[in-house]
């Protein structure tokens, strides 16, 4: 069954046509990874899948009574309320169902008749059906995940800052009741760690989901078919990202040698119609004129010009770019890393990586010179020239135009030279006079690259550069960047972009810098044992985590009886209340009271061993997540 089907869809602002004709099926189990430029249309097609946007054009049928989580970018939190409770509100249904039957409990003390105990029932069996129970260890354990621990959960959602309460709203939506999820950018302020449990997490559904994310190894993993945005239409491919780009390529092939075939024989048709149409042949060519005014001409797809980047060096640094001597860095009241030894080498393409809040951003910050070591020394080569790529793009002027961002930086070249070079970037015509404050994120991450490129560094300082592109400019910027002649050190969570690029791997483990091949066994720890990690330390050697074995058994063990204990206490008390169902029981007001008493004593207990077990639960989870 289609949970959602769209039919001759399409959508515009003014003059503007977004997309037109689209159709497209959503089945249960679906797993979409829907892709397309920047500008493309994809927010605004997953807006009309929600119900959040109407369409211009077509129809959109959902089915009945379902429910659609979206994680849009445009949402934005402004709450008072502590953290877990602002995460379990978002499960709206169960909030209901739990008052109505707190309610009901408390009217069949005075009232214990019979279409009571009915609703009684119902509203149970719908709690039941909610998994009531388990939700708020749900939320803890996808609270945990994307990195807010224990004792955040009481702190305001206000508190938090911008890139936290984009975690907080996924946390939020993960958590909600649904027949169908729709996720816009899901792994935005994600590491990768976050990323490698919100693949299992996704993987792990029953529902379907469409996925819009520049993170191609994320798409992947996570998804079966793909629906691609292509000259206003759309386009589906049997596969993840990877058979798409294969797929991709092969249609293009195809369609090409059917449309050289056709311009062969359009040619030769034309050319046998003047050589015959008033000759004795004159019967045939009319025949083959009327053929030729009836086919169907191929068109080819109006090819979306990837831009074409190239990094440049005005002149070469020395062979050693840094080099480090017992190094310490972070601030008077937290270090972040201490004991950096050894040296960063002309055209190293160096990826810095670990978990959100390690100190990857400062350790970049330490190497620009805008912090300074709070020990050890910090040696800078000859002759670097760097240039820096920072994720919030602060060094842009918001008050100035496109154009005249670059040319404040370039007072000598021309307006011919500057207007061709931003087309380079996809910034033409009416874009160039575009105020900055208004671009959006893409277009100032284009912007930023161009200041970036004209600047010709030796040395690239690069914090998050595919944050904001979309893959086909991420693609250009690898290809960039595997030709550049200089050093490059980075910091990112695109494991494609990390592999592609990177030839040394600096990982941050327990306030050391370790350097490892084996970087993803070291920051991908398995969920539920702790992984062999097998490294070669170069910078620093990784200290190994040492977690009583037989404490955790200890802890599973106690914890597997708890929840027997429970389901036990649950069977009872649902034989209790089955109890309400017979007639000779609610005759007797006695026996109403006493099995009231027993209900209510049950569901204490209850509450009491799943308390115990959750508690138990965290410190099973905190023992192996141990940083």
């Amino acid at each position: 069954m289609s949970v959602v089907t769209l039919n001759g869809v399409g959508h515009y602002y003014g003059d503007h046509s977004v997309f037109r004709n689209i159709s497209v099926t959503i089945d249960r189990e679906k797993r979409i990874g829907l892709i397309g430029r920047n500008g493309s249309g994809k927010t605004t097609l997953l807006d009309i899948i929600s119900g959040k946007l109407s369409p211009k054009e077509g129809v959109v049928n959902r089915m009945r009574n379902s429910s659609i989580s979206y994680l849009s970018q445009s949402m934005k939190i402004n709450s008072d309320s502590p953290l877990l409770g602002f995460v379990l509100s978002s499960y709206k249904r169960l909030d209901v169902v739990t008052l109505k039957l707190r309610e009901l409990e408390e009217e069949i003390g005075k009232n214990p008749s019979e279409s009571n105990l009915k609703l009684l029932n119902k509203y149970q069996e719908e709690h039941l059906a909610l998994d009531g129970f388990n939700l708020e260890f749900r939320a803890k354990i996808i609270l945990q995940r994307l990195a807010f621990p224990e004792d955040t959960w009481q702190r305001r959602v206000n508190s938090f800052s911008g890139g936290e309460k984009t975690r907080i709203q996924l946390a939020a939506i993960l958590l909600q009741p649904a027949d169908s999820l729709l996720l816009d950018e899901p792994t935005n302020h994600l590491d990768l760690k976050m990323r490698e449990w919100l693949i299992k997490y996704l993987t792990s559904l029953s529902i379907p989901y469409i996925i819009v994310s520049h993170d191609r190894y994320f798409l992947d993993k996570t998804t079966t078919t793909t629906l691609s945005i292509e000259n206003k239409s759309i386009v589906g491919y049997g596969g993840s990202y990877s058979l798409y780009e294969k797929e991709y390529l092969e249609r293009q092939e195809q369609l090409y040698k059917h449309y050289q075939a056709q311009q062969d024989w359009i040619s030769n048709t034309e050319d046998f119609i003047k050589r015959n149409i008033a000759g004795q042949k004159t019967k045939q060519a009319k025949s083959r004129l009327k053929a030729l005014e009836r086919v169907k001409k191929i068109e080819l797809p109006k090819q979306n010009k990837n831009i074409k980047l190239s990094f440049e060096t005005k002149n070469r640094s020395g062979n050693i770019v840094y080099a480090f001597e017992n190094v310490e860095f972070g601030f008077s009241d937290k270090i972040l890393a201490k004991n950096i030894n050894g040296h960063i080498l002309f055209q190293d393409r160096i990826a810095i990586l670990g978990d959100n809040g390690c100190g990857k951003t400062t350790f970049l910050q330490l190497l620009l010179g805008d912090k300074k070591p709070l020990a050890g020394h910090l040696q800078r080569g000859a002759s670097l020239s760097i240039g820096y790529y920072d994720q919030l793009h602060l060094s842009l002027n918001d008050n100035l135009t496109v154009r005249e961002t670059i040319v404040n930086e370039h007072i000598e070249w021309t307006n011919h030279h500057t207007i061709s070079y931003l087309a380079k970037f996809g910034f033409v015509g009416d874009d160039l006079e575009k105020i900055v404050q208004l671009l959006s994120g893409g277009e100032k991450a284009r912007l930023y690259l161009s200041l970036l490129i004209a600047r010709q560094p030796n040395v690239l300082i690069m914090d998050e550069p595919t944050n904001h592109l979309d893959i086909f400019l991420i693609e250009s910027l690898e290809q960039a960047l595997e030709e550049y002649e200089g050093t490059l050190i980075f910091v990112s969570h695109d494991r494609f972009f990390i592999e592609n690029i990177a030839n040394r791997f600096w990982v941050f483990q327990n306030k050391e810098i370790v350097e490892t091949l084996n970087w993803e066994d070291l920051l991908l720890t398995q969920e539920d044992k702790p992984v062999k990690q097998k490294k070669q330390p170069v910078v620093q050697k990784e200290k190994d985590k040492k977690i009583n074995p037989i404490l955790l058994d200890i802890k599973l063990k106690k914890i597997d009886e708890l929840r027997s204990s429970i389901e036990d206490k649950s069977k009872e008390l649902h034989d209790l209340e089955m109890l309400y169902l017979k007639k000779e029981i609610l005759k007797n007001a006695d026996k109403v009271r006493t099995i009231n008493q027993q209900i209510s004593t049950l569901r204490e207990d209850i509450k009491a061993l799943q308390n115990d077990m959750f508690t138990l639960e965290d410190e099973y989870l905190n023992s192996i997540y141990q940083e």
